[in-house]
């Protein structure tokens, strides 16, 4: 790791770097000192996997720190921000990208027409055949059509993550899933998705990943995804806050019977759509292999969580659950616990569901049958002084691992089990 405060640690950590990590990561705006020693280091014959710019593009006003990244050996780029880039710093990064490189990960980059020109010549001389994964969040680009044909110069990409890109409508999603025949991982952030974009994402046979958080779905696109739908193979699903209709989520269930991962939170899903849900999970196969649920903020109340559950009440082996905002109560929650598979559950999320003292001795079980788990938020529930005290007793006995997250109702005393962990979140 490179991340100095002056000019002899900075040497240090080159000289560090050089014999032993092969790997750069975190490094902020380095002062003039920092840059030259940097720019020395990509100029070596190190060979570097990794450079991660954590507080945004200015290294790249460097016309010396621009060639010696573009001629480095790098193969993963990184560079993060907390604000928009300046369209001129687009164009260095653009023109600084190295031949080997395999991942390309940019955020709030503002890709003018000229930026989006050069961007294609360094794909071409990046060779587009070795670019595996491309990461862009929150980018401006002057044109939708013209970025996506430049991004489709990269046919062998696996991993293609989108988020709020601007001016990328339904068809130039499509046109680029469509050039991009073998990608594993596909995330549409906050995308404008639409029926030629559905039918392209559905026709891909090798996807792992499918993620459509914050894009409007609706019921007719869900249902025809699940229709055309050919990753059989698909382990992970995020459905988060899609508007998605619950009632075409089944059918795409169904399709998918090797899923370890199902987000479906911010959606509605009544009683009689809830235990389609779960009965489509417990007769399509997933219900061996989910490991992860996220249903949060998806209930009206207990009775759609229950109705969810009761198909799944000793099938599923959960290690992960997070279902927050659901107003489960007692009854809701003492069937989700059911569900989970000790002693390898790692995360368990329930905050805000009407939870009492009365499903203190079910989580006690899980607990105690557990020495893994490195979440739990109970927070904002009415356990009570005698439903925390049983809580806290079973984190606390012999032979658990430490936990990372806790939360607690207001008043339980849950800081004593934390100690010098930190404080909950």
């Amino acid at each position: 790791m490179v991340e100095p405060n002056d000019p002899f640690s900075a040497l240090c950590s080159f000289i560090s770097f050089v014999t032993n990590s092969q790997r750069l990561s975190r490094v902020g705006n380095p002062s003039p000192p920092q840059l030259s020693v940097l720019t020395a280091l990509l100029s070596s014959s190190a060979e570097i996997e990794f450079l991660a710019f954590s507080s945004g593009a200015e290294a790249f006003s460097s016309p010396e720190f621009v060639r010696a990244i573009r001629n480095s050996s790098i193969r993963s780029l990184k560079v993060e921000a907390q604000e928009r880039w300046p369209s001129g710093l687009t164009l260095a990064v653009s023109e600084s990208l190295c031949p080997g490189l395999q991942q390309l990960d940019l955020s709030y980059a503002d890709f003018s027409h000229e930026a989006i020109v050069a961007f294609g010549f360094a794909l071409e001389r990046c060779a587009p055949h070795v670019l595996r994964s491309i990461r862009l969040s929150d980018c401006n680009v002057a044109s939708g059509k013209e970025f996506v044909a430049v991004l489709g110069r990269a046919r062998e990409v696996e991993s293609v993550y989108f988020r709020n890109v601007s001016l990328v409508e339904d068809e130039d999603l499509a046109n680029l899933i469509e050039r991009m025949g073998k990608l594993e991982e596909l995330s549409l952030c906050g995308c404008a998705i639409g029926t030629r974009c559905v039918a392209a994402i559905a026709q891909q046979t090798c996807l792992s990943t499918l993620g459509l958080e914050y894009s409007p779905l609706g019921g007719p696109l869900l249902s025809e995804l699940a229709s055309k739908f050919r990753a059989r193979g698909l382990k992970r699903l995020s459905l988060h806050s899609s508007e998605a209709k619950m009632a075409a989520v089944a059918p795409l269930l169904e399709r998918t019977p090797r899923l370890s991962s199902l987000d479906l939170s911010g959606n509605q899903l009544d009683a009689a759509t809830a235990r389609k849900v779960g009965e489509t999970i417990k007769n399509s196969g997933c219900a061996k292999t989910l490991r992860e649920l996220e249903i949060g903020h998806c209930f009206p109340g207990q009775a759609a969580v229950t109705a969810l559950f009761a198909p799944l009440s000793g099938i599923t082996g959960l290690i992960s659950l997070r279902m927050n905002k659901n107003n489960a109560t007692d009854r809701g929650a003492k069937m989700a616990l059911e569900c989970l598979l000790p002693p390898r559950v790692e995360e368990l999320s329930m905050s805000n569901n009407e939870i009492t003292a009365e499903s203190a001795g079910q989580l006690v079980k899980v607990l105690l049958r557990t020495s893994v788990i490195s979440t739990l938020n109970l927070g904002s529930n009415m356990l009570g002084p005698e439903g925390a005290a049983a809580v806290i007793m079973a984190l606390t006995s012999p032979g658990r691992l430490p936990i990372d997250r806790l939360d607690l109702p207001e008043g339980s005393d849950g800081d004593q089990i934390l100690g010098s962990q930190g404080e909950p979140d």
